[in-house]
């Protein structure tokens, strides 16, 4: 898919106990279906973007023969 855009949309929240949450949704194009979805926590959450964050991602449709990652 070298030059073709890709659909990207999300979330960043923080939460009560002052972590900070992930939600990344991706996909081909617009119109089509949701492909991947992730759930991920930053690690050291507000001041520490450079840290990375920690998480689990699977298709977006969220099938049995799904994979996780």
């Amino acid at each position: 898919m070298t030059g073709q855009p890709c659909k990207l949309k999300g979330a960043v929240r923080a939460l009560a106990d002052g972590s900070i949450r992930w939600t990344i949704i991706t996909g081909q194009h617009d119109g089509d279906p949701d492909e991947w979805t992730s759930e991920s926590v930053q690690i050291g959450g507000v001041t520490s973007a450079s840290m990375g964050v920690l998480g689990i991602w699977t298709g977006a449709q969220h099938e049995k023969s799904d994979p996780l990652g």
